[in-house]
């Protein structure tokens, strides 16, 4: 039966192979793409054949971070491969989250898994899953500890961004003080914490903020004893603020600043199905209610999708978390 390698196997297999190609999830967010970029430039320093991308597009949010411009969409082709390259799937917790028809080429290449998500299904030749991490950057900063030469400033940038967009600004119940210690090395190697929160949580287009005033606009409360929140976005959303769904990363996360409130859920209304976004306080498992839909994730964070109408996907969601919460 297979187990979690430690982390010096890991590394150890990952220095063995010559070629990389590393791949992101679905939707991509800060923390895979900002540990994909890390390990791109950990690769590359250190003479690795590399390349990186995923399902969808990179984010122009991201796309400061280095080797952004190499980022290549897998969307309907699989990524060119030499034979026993390894294959490295980033914060991924299930291999249907990654490049379609990814699996033909297992024969081939090895499959690597890194994570930190608790409900990963432990797929791959091999597999290294810490779920008391506050992000796969955090996993990423410990692994390149091991190397004799530690890490460069340009890999530090891509941990930095992983860390602080998945630890919630270190506001999230999974912020450790090793996340702190990770973060506090990251700044003495260079990193400065101004300028990245700026590149990342300060760079908004003008038509992001009019989807967020959207969102904002509509924000309900539902629930008896305990209180959550809900919102949407349609389609026409969409094409009449000129915008697209990476202006919604986050936005699901600032519906937990209204008051009394411990459960958030935004609905993105996509062409065959509704994207659903699910926040919780802790006090009710995020993880529990995606798992219900198909999804999966974190306890406080997790996602899934429905074959509904936006009007259905919402009865249907409020339904099923007032149940939770005032069960």
């Amino acid at each position: 039966m297979r187990s979690n390698i430690s982390l010096g196997d890991l590394y150890s297999i990952l220095n063995a192979s010559s070629s990389w190609v590393i791949l992101t999830h679905q939707k991509p967010d800060g923390d895979t793409l900002g540990s994909a970029s890390a390990l791109v430039v950990h690769g590359k320093e250190r003479g690795k054949r590399v390349v990186w991308g995923g399902p969808d597009p990179l984010p122009d949010t991201y796309a400061f971070l280095p080797f952004g411009d190499e980022y290549k969409v897998f969307d309907n082709q699989l990524p060119p491969v030499e034979e026993k390259s390894s294959i490295i799937f980033l914060d991924t917790s299930n291999i249907e989250r990654s490049v379609s028809n990814v699996q033909k080429l297992q024969n081939m290449c090895t499959f690597i898994n890194i994570d930190h998500h608790g409900d990963n299904t432990l797929f791959g030749d091999y597999y290294y899953v810490d779920e008391t991490s506050s992000s796969l950057g955090e996993i990423l900063w410990s692994l390149f500890l091991i190397s004799s030469t530690g890490y460069s400033f340009q890999s530090a940038l891509g941990l930095y961004t992983a860390i602080v967009t998945d630890s919630g600004n270190f506001s999230f119940s999974s912020t450790s003080p090793r996340t702190h210690e990770a973060a506090a090395d990251l700044i003495r190697r260079g990193v400065p914490p101004a300028g990245m929160s700026q590149k990342i949580f300060y760079n908004q287009p003008l038509q992001s903020l009019h989807l967020w005033g959207r969102v904002f606009e509509r924000t309900c409360l539902f629930g008896n004893v305990k209180k959550a929140c809900l919102s949407w976005i349609t389609l026409e959303d969409f094409s009449r603020l000129n915008s697209d769904p990476a202006d919604t990363e986050g936005l699901v996360n600032e519906l937990l600043k209204v008051k009394d409130v411990v459960f958030a859920v935004l609905l993105v209304e996509e062409k065959d199905q509704i994207r659903i976004s699910l926040r919780s306080r802790g006090e009710i498992s995020a993880q529990k209610i995606a798992h219900r839909f198909g999804g999966g994730g974190h306890k406080q964070a997790a996602g899934c999708q429905l074959s509904l109408s936006l009007e259905e996907a919402k009865k249907h969601i409020i339904r099923v978390i007032t149940e939770d919460m005032d069960g």
